[in-house]
């Protein structure tokens, strides 16, 4: 039952790793026009999107380890 679960959120993160490349943009997009307006000018954007692509690298990184193959459509 676990691994079950596992392997279905797993699937759901191979299936949005395209996030990954996105989300710099628009961090950086955020930074952009935000920044100055934002407390702290606007480096959260920066930390919150490293550790959320951190976060899904794990999760992909997990998906493989535990024996899963490519993302089939």
């Amino acid at each position: 039952m676990v691994a079950e679960a596992t392997a279905a959120t797993a699937s759901g993160v191979i299936r949005f790793s395209w996030v990954l490349v996105l989300l710099p943009v628009v961090s950086a997009a955020l930074t952009l026009f935000f920044g100055k307006r934002t407390p702290g000018k606007g480096a959260v954007y920066g930390v919150l999107a490293l550790g959320v692509s951190f976060a899904m690298s794990l999760a992909i990184l997990w998906h493989f380890v535990q024996g899963g193959g490519a993302y089939a459509s």
